[in-house]
């Protein structure tokens, strides 16, 4: 969570939608402060009356870069999901796994709307338009841009993980690793993962407004993502 108290705002971050674009603007140039974790979501912090905001993203494109950052773009298997999964290296299997679990490992593997269960938000801007929406927040001066950091397709560390460094340089232990690009999402939205995906996501459709056909998320992810694979990745 980031909060403003000049701009009355609080930013109640998604995981895997955008985090780090949005968490470096705002902490940089709209005086955000970030009480407790990047991840909090204490709405009894927010004052009556400050503008609320969030991300969300296709649900496709969503599964996919959750099953490639913790199973796929480095070795080191950070939250133990490719251990416990017996099929990490395919979406499908990834996603079986995930429908299986009696219970969740990890916060990461909730749906957008399950994560929003308790927040109060008063604005969704989605991914794949997000420099555009971010454009038309109520502190945001005209002209102003959102840029966009792509810290997870190249073996070079991202703008956030600099800024971590500077703070504390025993925190390049992960980002440093080499990481290895994803292909487009079509490669591995397979018939079979899109029904696994369309199961375990189906309230974010409904909620997000989002089309369960896949290749309207594909068209929509090269048009906002200018054919790069992930883009506004985030955490």
């Amino acid at each position: 969570m980031i909060i403003s108290q000049r701009h009355r705002f609080a930013f109640i971050s998604t995981m895997k939608c955008a985090t780090n674009s949005l968490t470096h603007a705002l902490l940089t140039r709209y005086d955000g402060r970030m009480p407790g974790g990047l991840h909090e979501r204490r709405m009894d912090w927010v004052p009556p009356g400050w503008f609320t905001f969030s991300v969300c993203r296709n649900p496709y494109t969503r599964a996919v870069s959750l099953w490639w950052s913790t199973c796929m773009r480095h070795d080191l298997d950070r939250y133990g999901f490719r251990k416990a999964c017996a099929d990490p290296d395919r979406l499908e299997g990834f996603m079986q796994w995930v429908l299986g679990l009696a219970s969740l490992p990890h916060d990461l593997l909730l749906t957008q709307s399950e994560w929003h269960r308790h927040t109060r938000i008063d604005r969704f801007l989605r991914v794949e338009h997000l420099e555009a929406e971010f454009a038309s927040l109520p502190f945001v001066q005209a002209g102003e841009k959102l840029e966009l950091i792509n810290a997870t397709v190249t073996n070079e560390q991202g703008m956030m993980d600099v800024e971590r460094l500077k703070a504390d340089p025993s925190a390049a232990t992960l980002s440093a690793r080499p990481q290895r690009r994803r292909e487009p999402a079509s490669t591995y939205l397979t018939p079979s993962a899109v029904a696994l995906i369309r199961q375990w996501a189906a309230e974010d459709f409904d909620r997000f407004g989002y089309a369960t056909d896949p290749r309207l998320a594909l068209d929509l992810e090269a048009v906002a993502l200018g054919g790069a694979s992930d883009r506004a990745e985030g955490r």
